[in-house]
C-alpha cells in the first residue's frame, strides 16, 4: 500500500494541534466473546483504492458466519481519512466502525486521543506471533495494542532485468550499495538515457527512511530519544548523496514523475516496498517479463538487507456502536491465511499475517516478474524487518528531517551538520531528548 507522501503528515500535525482539550471517549472493553450469528447488524469501513477492494473481497466469508450483518466499505481518500478522523475525535462522533491506517502514521493518534480506539491488548494476545513484529510495534502505544497489522510492505530493489543484461551486470552481484552504485554506472553507459535509481530529493522521505531502518534505526529510539543524527542516520544520507555525485540519480519530485519515467523506460531500478510490483502491473503491464526483484543491498558486507516501506492497520474508533461485531470482522480479514492471501492475489497487499506464507502459492513463480518467486522472497523477508519506534512527535522529526535531506541532496550542505541541527530542532520543538 503505497505510502502517503509528507504533505499528508505535515496536514495531520496542523489538525492535532490544540487537541489535548477534546474529552476523552470512555471506552469499553472488546471482550471477543461468542457472537449469536443470528445477529443483525450494520458495520461501517473506512478505506481508499486497493485496500478498499481488498476488504470487499473477504464480506463474504465473513457473512457466512454473520449472514444478517451489512458490511458497507466507504471508499475515503487516505487524506480526506485523516482529516475526518481527526474532526470526528475531536467532536466524538462521525468515524465508522473500523478504519484504515497507516501504521507509520497511526502512532500520532492514541497520545493526543486517549481512549479514541478499543483497546485490543487482551483480544489479540494469542496472535502476537504470527504477525510481522515491525507492524506489530507500530500499533502499540504504552505497551497496549490499539491496531492490528494488516499488510506489511517488505523493500526490495526491483530493476530492469534488459537494461542489466545490456550493461553485463548480474543482479545477484549487487550485495552492498558499493556495488550497487558501481552496476549503475556500467547500466547508464549501456543505456543512454536512463538513470540508475530516482530520489525525490527534497519532497519525501521513503528511501532515506529504509536506509535507516535496514541498519536498525529510525527518528527515534525504543526510550522515545530523538536518533536523526545518529551514524545510521549519516550513513544513509551521505549515501544518497553519493548517488549524485556518481551520476546515477535524479530527482523524481512526486508520485506521478516517478511512474512516468518508469512507464517511459527511464529508470534501471526503483527501491520501493513489495506493493510497488502492483503499481508495475497495473500501471505498466507491456512490461511483463521485464522486471525482477533483488534485497536492499547493505552498507558494509555481509550486512542486514531488509527494510520495508508503507503498510496498513486496522483499528476500532471507540465510537463503534458494534465494536465485538467490528474485531470478529478484522479478525476474519487480516488474521486468517485464506483472506490474506486472497487480498494479495488480486491487489498486491503483502500479509503481515505470517502463517499465510506456509501457502504453495508463496512458492510460485510470479509470470509478471520473468517467473521469479518474487512472493517467496519478500515473505523470507518479513520475520526480519527491524522494529521502529514511532512517536506522536513523528511530524515534526519528518519536517526538520526533510528540511535537512532537501539540504544536502539539492545544495552542498554537510551532511552531519544538518542532522544535528534537525536533532536540535526536533528537541527544541518537542522536548525531548536527543540519544547519545
Amino acid at each position: 500500500m503505497k505510502k502517503i507522501f509528507f504533505l499528508v503528515i505535515g496536514l495531520i500535525a496542523v489538525f492535532l494541534t490544540g487537541c489535548g482539550d477534546s474529552k476523552p471517549i470512555e471506552t469499553s472493553e472488546i471482550t471477543g466473546k461468542e457472537i449469536k450469528s443470528d445477529v443483525k447488524a450494520e458495520i461501517k469501513i473506512w478505506s481508499w483504492d486497493v485496500a478498499a477492494l481488498g476488504l470487499k473481497e473477504t464480506i463474504p466469508s465473513f457473512n457466512k458466519k454473520y449472514p444478517n450483518v451489512k458490511v458497507i466499505v466507504e471508499e475515503v481518500g487516505s487524506g480526506d481519512t485523516y482529516q475526518k478522523l481527526t474532526i470526528g475525535l475531536n467532536s466524538n462522533t462521525g468515524l465508522p466502525d473500523i478504519m484504515t491506517i497507516e501504521t507509520d502514521v497511526f502512532i500520532k493518534y492514541p497520545p493526543n486521543f486517549p481512549n479514541g480506539f478499543y483497546d485490543l491488548t487482551k483480544v489479540s494476545a494469542n496472535l502476537e506471533n504470527d504477525f510481522d513484529p515491525s507492524k506489530w510495534q507500530l500499533g502499540m502505544y504504552e505497551n497496549k495494542l490499539y491496531a492490528l497489522p494488516w499488510d506489511s510492505a517488505p523493500a526490495g530493489i526491483f530493476y530492469r532485468r534488459d537494461f542489466f543484461e545490456n550493461g553485463g551486470v548480474d543482479p545477484e552481484t549487487i550485495k552492498t550499495w558499493d556495488d550497487f552504485i558501481e552496476a549503475g554506472k556500467k547500466i547508464q553507459a549501456a543505456n543512454p538515457g536512463v538513470k540508475m535509481i530516482p530520489i525525490n530529493y527534497a519532497k519525501e522521505t521513503s528511501i532515506h527512511s529504509m536506509m535507516v531502518n535496514s541498519l536498525g534505526s529510525g527518528n527515534f529510539n525504543s526510550e522515545g530519544q530523538i536518533t536523526v543524527a545518529d551514524e545510521s542516520n549519516i550513513k544513509a544520507l551521505k549515501m544518497q548523496k553519493r548517488f549524485i555525485d556518481e551520476d546515477i540519480s535524479y530527482n523524481a519530485d512526486s508520485w506521478n514523475t516517478l511512474v512516468i519515467a518508469t512507464k517511459n523506460d527511464e529508470v534501471a531500478t526503483v527501491l520501493y516496498g513489495g506493493w510497488w510490483g502492483g503499481t508495475l502491473k497495473d500501471q505498466m503491464p507491456e512490461q511483463s517479463g521485464k522486471w525482477g526483484v533483488i534485497p536492499i543491498p547493505s552498507f558494509e558486507k555481509n550486512g542486514k538487507r531488509v527494510s520495508y516501506s508503507g503498510g496498513a492497520s486496522l483499528a476500532i474508533p471507540s465510537q463503534s456502536k458494534n465494536a465485538e461485531l467490528a474485531w470478529e470482522f478484522i479478525k476474519n480479514a487480516v488474521a486468517t491465511k485464506e483472506n490474506q492471501l486472497l487480498m494479495y492475489k488480486k491487489y498486491d497487499l503483502f500479509p503481515s499475517y505470517l502463517p499465510t506464507f506456509e501457502d504453495k502459492y508463496f512458492k510460485k513463480g510470479d509470470p509478471y516478474f520473468a517467473g521469479q518467486k518474487v512472493s517467496e522472497l519478500f515473505a523470507k523477508m518479513v520475520p526480519f524487518i527491524n522494529k521502529e519506534y514511532g512517536t506522536e512527535d513523528d511530524s515534526e522529526a519528518i519536517d526538520y528531517l526533510l528540511d535537512a535531506q532537501a539540504a544536502v541532496l539539492t545544495g552542498d550542505a554537510d551532511v552531519e551538520k544538518v542532522l544535528k541541527n534537525a536533532a536540535e530542532a526536533i528537541k527544541t520543538a518537542t522536548h525531548r531528548s536527543i540519544a547519545d
